[in-house]
């Protein structure tokens, strides 16, 4: 016994007990289910809040291609072109009509060369001579009455025929007949008498020629006479008429001065043709043949100038053919009347009779120096009673002119060559002529004019001067090619009624025709420097068409529907180019162009147009390109006006009404940069206007939506649009580079501008989605915007102010990454993270004064300036959102979402007092949401996590989880599922603080603090009400249970609350904090009384269950001397006990001591009493406490059990008399484990029975009864009690089986704090104990 109870008061010794709540270690997140029971681990260990990882940096872009203003203006050809050459320059032309003129002569058996009179009167230089044989009397009294011999005059009579050349006979007098042999059979053929006539007048020779053929047939010769060697008179039944009549008869006046010839002719029984030939002998000749012959014929022939004016007694077909020494003339007229004329002079041509003529035809040629020198050659058709032409040019102007007697006369048929006149020539051909025509060319206005009297059937024409080359295109036509002096006309119209077609400098032409649906081109090239161009595709009965291009104007109008005109000319050696294209012209078409820095296009018509294209350029071009204005406007009504003024950067429209579509493309130079305006426009109103300032990129339509509308422009090469419907804004003012784009249907009002803070976006069209591309750089500050956004229309604004982000719009949804601030800070940063269904904004700083951060807007006063990225990824986009960096909130208003996520994230180092991270996710979002803020989420110093929510209309939703940091501190609250309004405060320390303010109760709410390297904190909480408050404060008494107090509206709480040791007292003097529970009663305090009592309260209801983690502590203790002593009950002082010595303690500790209570409504806690008179702090008393209360179920475990006692103590047990009959010493080490044990209030026998020994003698044997009584032992390191047992002790003092049971036992009951302890001696029996004096069981 007295070793035993040594070991006993020994384990008494532990002083300075420190009794340390702390957290069990839980999970990060909420946990999935409340948990069956509450327990507290051996060691508060809970793993960091993890870093809050940022998302990937946003990678938003959208398809792109090059803008509509850089695009390639097309390959197609502008301007007029050079007219098609169809004939060169040179002489083609010329050597035509000499080739013509060749085949003319040589047709009529002339050669190719210059004609020679020996062709149509043989030469008789070389004749051979002819036998003149003398004719019967019958015979010569044929010549009866032919003329009057005078005396002295002589002639030779020759003949030609296939038999026999060219033969004369000697001179004979006149008068005096005479036979030929003209067929070599030496037989007289014919007969033939010349005599002088009386009808000459001064200066000519008037002869009677007779010729008789002497057989019944027909005879093939040419007969004539030569009279005076100067005059040769005849028929020619060889070369030009088919044979000699049975009798021909002449008489002849033939001029002297070879002008002018006269002939009256009779026949009987002539050949199938007929002719006579009359002229001065190697000098001139004429001929005429009639087909058939007429038995009379008289003529009046003039060589110089030709004419020939003919009679005859019936109709034929005359051919006149007229040959001098340098000119020939050939007349036909195809079923002649009676009467007829022909006259020739210069150019001008006249045919007249008495009534029309089937053909006319006269060619007339002058040649000098061996080759054709002039030709005028008229081929007519139905030739009327009486008809003139007439061609007269000089060096300025051509005239052709043609009159008749009436219209529909027939055709014509004109070429005309003068090659001293600067080698003119004149082709034509006309057709149905009316009585009046009249062609001028007029070289000096570059006019070419036609006029009729009537509609022409077909007008072909061409006119040359100095061989210029010719362009003859198929269809209608009219075009001048004039180069220097050479010149070249062309012009080919059916239908006309005239023209008036001027080239040059300002093109026009007048049309007018008798019926629609022919086409017709007008083309000029004048001087290598005016190219001018003119097509129509069917002209109606008027046309007028000109082009100003000094005026900068046009203009069009015609009498009925025109397909389509165009119009086009170009300066080659300064420009400008000009080509205007109309479809559908039906009355009058103006239009006029600006180029330059205001590029305008105006379209003004009386009716509705098809479309109207206008293409316009300063300089010289053949295709698109350099500073030039493009039009194209389709549906034209009365008026449209299209200006581009690239100066102050606008596009307007305005019209009289709505069109189909408008095209557009301007382009200048302004500060040696091409700035260009591009339009692509269908649908079009009234009325619509675009702007791209850095202020402000606007597209409107104003007086009604825009169907389509692509709308571009730019001042340099590398702009880019998204591909699709779009809008994209770009600005830097550093480079001065400035592009805008847009591409929406059904466009009423598009717009993006930036502000001081923040910008604006304005989109009101049709339903679409839209891709935005905008950034705007002013100064040192920078606004942006990229991604997609849609269904449109709606609106958005972003602005900053007071630390805030705000943004306020339509409900879209968005997909795009934003950003803003100072260019020094967004060049520093990445692009915003990518939060997928959610919205992310991130600061970023430069220093105010430092390149790209002037002080300004962007600027904080004391943190410097910032800048903004951010990132949306939000359907149903709310009415506004505000983020608040420096709040550390989120606000939404008009929050329609179509996704039930929702994701935020931001980070602040500028606009956030601290720097800070934070990330929440919301899930379970309703379809409507009137109003919405998520936060503050924040962690700030003290180890405080905040976080916030509010939505309305009131809903649940899903979950919430916040994540959050700040410098050394991370933070994580999360909530499942969430209610209309969520607020979470936390602080974790010495002084622990939690205070929940939500709308309804939650199932799962978890909020968890870490700070680097000292420690965690943490809440995890199931069932938890809407309302409640934790206080837990460390205590540091000798019993450092934490005070506990816990509010709330609901008795359902279950879960955790720990605090690490480094997070109560960084210093170490104090450690963990940590309960759990389940069911915690809405009113449950737990405190520590002055006179360290331990009370747990809970009400109204009792607590499900709650655990503590208890760390007891041991503090060195000095060695004392120890001296007690005391009489052995029932001894009469016989016995008494002595114990002496030293007592000490090294410093020691059981590191884990949990305490789990089950149903508590109240627990007490009482300290035991101190015994022996020991020094020691009151607390070592908890070595054995007592409880007592109403609870259901106690659960005590101990481990990591170090305990290091340093104990050398004397036993003696003495007599009253005598020596001691007991004495020893024992020796007290360190212990490792703890038997504890249970003790009620009730009597109970201690757990042995002691043998009282003397001199080896045993003496007595005792029993011992005890109060507290014990009542069971608990295993190793554990023990459980239960309330309906009453008021009990543990006793923490058997150091694991080194001290006999009732040692403890009794040394309990001295500690007992509760009254009525007491100790007896049971029963005492003399002598020994027997060998099974086992303990006694303690009663129940």
């Amino acid at each position: 016994m007295p070793h035993a109870l040594l070991r006993v008061l020994a384990s008494m010794s532990i002083a300075s007990t420190v009794m340390v709540a702390t957290p069990a270690a839980v999970q990060a997140q909420v946990p999935t289910q409340a948990p069956a029971q509450a327990r507290v681990q051996s060691a508060v260990k809970i793993r960091p809040v993890p870093a809050v990882q940022e998302p990937p940096a946003a990678a938003v872009t959208v398809p792109t291609q090059a803008s509509l203003a850089t695009r390639p203006a097309g390959e197609q050809k502008v301007g007029p072109g050079t007219p098609e050459v169809t004939t060169p320059a040179g002489p083609r032309l010329v050597d035509e009509l000499t080739a013509e003129a060749a085949a003319v002569q040589k047709e009529q058996g002339l050669g190719t060369q210059v004609p020679a009179v020996r062709d149509v009167l043989p030469d008789t230089a070389q004749a051979q001579t002819l036998t003149p044989l003398k004719p019967l009397a019958s015979v010569i009294k044929a010549f009866d009455g032919l003329g009057k011999v005078v005396p002295g005059l002589t002639y030779r009579l020759c003949v030609e025929s296939a038999d026999v050349p060219v033969s004369c006979t000697i001179q004979r007098p006149v008068g005096t007949p005479v036979a030929a042999d003209v067929t070599g059979d030496n037989k007289p053929d014919l007969a033939a008498d010349l005599l002088p006539a009386m009808n000459a007048s001064g200066g000519s020779v008037g002869l009677g020629f007779a010729v008789r053929r002497l057989s019944q047939e027909g005879l093939k010769a040419r007969v004539w006479a030569e009279y005076d060697g100067k005059v040769s008179v005849g028929f020619d039944g060889l070369r030009r008429g088919s044979s000699l009549a049975a009798y021909e008869s002449g008489t002849f006046t033939v001029d002297m001065a070879g002008k002018r010839v006269k002939a009256s002719v009779k026949r009987k029984e002539p050949g199938e043709s007929a002719s006579v030939i009359a002229g001065l002998t190697g000098k001139s000749a004429v001929s005429l043949r009639q087909t058939p012959a007429t038995e009379q014929l008289t003529v009046n022939a003039a060589l110089d100038p030709p004419s020939f004016d003919v009679e005859a007694s019936g109709s034929a077909k005359l051919e006149a053919l007229a040959v001098t020494g340098r000119q020939f003339t050939h007349a036909v007229l195809d079923r002649m009347p009676s009467r007829a004329g022909i006259r020739v002079a210069g150019g001008d041509i006249r045919f007249s009779s008495p009534s029309p003529i089937e053909r006319g035809q006269v060619h007339h040629f002058t040649y000098r120096d061996g080759r054709l020198a002039r030709m005028v050659g008229v081929e007519m058709r139905k030739v009327p009673q009486t008809f003139a032409v007439k061609y007269g040019g000089n060096a300025a102007k051509q005239t052709l002119s043609m009159d008749a007697d009436r219209s529909r006369a027939g055709s014509a048929e004109v070429h005309y060559f003068d090659r001293a006149a600067d080698k003119t020539v004149v082709k034509a051909e006309l057709s149905d002529l009316p009585a009046k025509v009249r062609l001028v060319n007029d070289l000096t206005e570059n006019r070419v004019t036609h006029k009729t009297s009537s509609p022409i059937g077909r007008f072909a024409v061409v006119l040359q001067r100095n061989e210029g080359a010719v362009s003859s295109p198929r269809g209608g036509h009219v075009t001048m090619i004039k180069d220097g002096a050479a010149v070249g006309v062309s012009g080919l119209l059916s239908g006309l009624r005239g023209f008036d077609v001027t080239y040059g400098g300002s093109p026009r032409a007048h049309l007018e025709v008798d019926s629609s649906g022919r086409s017709f081109v007008g083309a000029a090239s004048i001087d290598r420097t005016h190219l001018a161009k003119l097509e129509i595709s069917n002209t109606p009965s008027s046309v007028d068409v000109a082009l100003d291009p000094t005026g900068r104007k046009a203009a069009y109008q015609a009498s009925g529907l025109i397909d389509k005109v165009r119009a086009a000319y170009v300066n080659l050696k300064s420009g400008p180019t000009i080509d205007g294209t109309v479809l559908g012209v039906r009355d009058d078409v103006k239009a006029s162009w600006e180029l330059g820095e205001r590029a305008t296009v105006k379209v003004s018509s009386s009716s509705k147009l098809g479309r109207v294209n206008v293409y316009a350029n300063k300089a010289n071009v053949t295709s698109p390109s350099g500073e030039d204005l493009q039009a194209s406007v389709e549906g034209v009504r009365k008026r449209v006006e299209l200006v581009a003024d690239t100066k102050a950067r606008t596009l307007t429209w305005d019209s009289a009404g709505p069109v189909d579509k408008v095209t557009a493309l301007a382009r200048t130079k302004i500060g040696g940069r091409y700035v260009r305006a591009a339009a692509d426009v269908s649908d079009v109103p009234a009325r619509f206007d675009a702007s791209w300032n850095p202020a402000s990129y606007r597209f409107r339509g104003l007086s009604g939506p825009v169907g389509s509308a692509a709308l571009a422009f730019t001042n340099h090469d590398d702009a880019k649009a998204p591909t699709g419907p779009h809008l994209a804004a770009h600005y830097d003012q550093a480079s001065g580079d400035l592009d805008g784009s847009v591409l929406v249907k059904g466009l009423a009002h598009v717009e993006f501008s930036p502000a001081a803070q923040g910008f604006n976006a304005d989109f009101r069209s049709a339903k679409q989605r839209l891709a935005v591309d905008a950034d705007v750089t002013q100064a040192d500050t920078r606004f942006g915007l990229v991604g997609t956004l849609g269904p449109v229309p709606g609106r958005l604004a972003v602005s900053t102010a007071d630390g805030k982000l705000t943004y306020s719009g339509s409900h879209l949804d968005v997909r795009a990454r934003a950003w803003l601030g100072k260019v020094g800070a967004l060049s520093r940063m990445r692009a915003a993270p990518a939060v997928a269904g959610g919205i992310s904004l991130v600061d970023g700083g430069c220093a105010a004064g430092s390149a790209g951060c002037a002080q300004g807007p962007f600027c904080t006063p004391q943190r410097g300036c910032f800048g903004l990225q951010g990132y949306l990824d939000v359907t149903g986009l709310p009415d506004q959102v505000t983020v608040d960096l420096a709040a550390k909130t989120f606000a939404f208003s008009g929050f329609q979402p179509r996704s039930r996520n929702l994701g935020v994230y931001l980070a602040s180092s500028v606009l956030s007092p601290v720097p800070i991270k934070a990330a929440a996710t919301l899930s379970g979002l309703p379809s409507k949401i009137t109003s919405m803020s998520l936060g503050p989420f924040e962690v700030a110093q003290g180890n405080a996590v905040k976080a916030g929510y509010r939505i309305e209309p009131a809903a649940t939703l899903g979950s919430l989880d916040v994540r959050a940091e700040t410098t050394g501190l991370r933070g994580h609250v999360a909530i499942d599922p969430v209610p209309a309004s969520v607020a979470v405060q936390g602080t974790y320390g010495a002084k622990t603080r939690i205070r929940v303010q939500n709308s309804a109760p939650v199932k799962r709410l978890a909020a968890k603090v870490t700070m680097a390297g000292k420690g965690t904190g943490e809440l995890r909480f199931s069932d938890v009400p809407a309302t409640f408050g934790v206080d837990a404060d460390a205590s540091a008494a000798g019993l450092s249970v934490p005070a506990v107090t816990y509010k709330s509206d609901r008795s359902t709480l279950d879960g955790y609350l720990g605090v690490e040791s480094g997070l109560v007292d960084p210093q170490g003097r104090l450690g963990d904090v940590s309960f759990a529970v389940k069911d915690l009663a809405a009113d449950t305090t737990i405190r520590l009384n002055p006179d360290q009592t331990l009370d747990l309260v809970s009400k109204p209801v009792p607590t499900g269950q709650i655990a503590l983690r208890a760390g007891l502590k041991v503090d060195a203790v000095p060695r004392q001397r120890v001296a007690v002593s005391q009489e052995v009950p029932y001894t009469t002082g016989f016995l008494t006990y002595h114990v002496g010595g030293e007592f000490g303690l090294a410093q020691s500790s059981v590191k884990a001591v949990g305490l789990s209570v089950r149903q508590l409504s109240w627990l007490r806690v009482r300290p035991g009493k101190v015994p022996f008179g020991l020094k020691a702090p009151p607390a070592l008393g908890y070595v054995a406490p007592g409880f007592e209360g109403n609870y259901g179920r106690l659960d005590i475990t101990a481990k990591g059990v170090d305990l290091r006692p340093e104990v050398a103590i004397d036993l003696k047990l003495s007599r009253e008399i005598g020596d001691d009959v007991f004495n020893d010493s024992v020796r007290l080490g360190p212990t490792s484990t703890l038997a504890m044990r249970r003790y009620d209030q009730r009597m109970r026998r201690i757990g042995a029975k002691q043998e009282v020994k003397a001199a080896g003698i045993s003496l007595a044997c005792v029993t011992v009864d005890a109060k507290p009584g014990f009542a069971a032992a608990g295993g190793k390191n554990a023990i459980t009690l239960r309330g309906a047992d009453g008021p009990q002790m543990v006793s923490l003092l058997d150091p694991g089986g080194q001290v006999p049971d009732y040692a403890v036992d009794l040394l309990t009951h001295f500690m007992s704090p509760f009254p009525g302890a007491q100790w007896k001696v049971a029963g005492t029996k003399a002598g020994g104990c027997s060998a099974t004096g086992a303990p006694s069981s303690p009663e129940r």
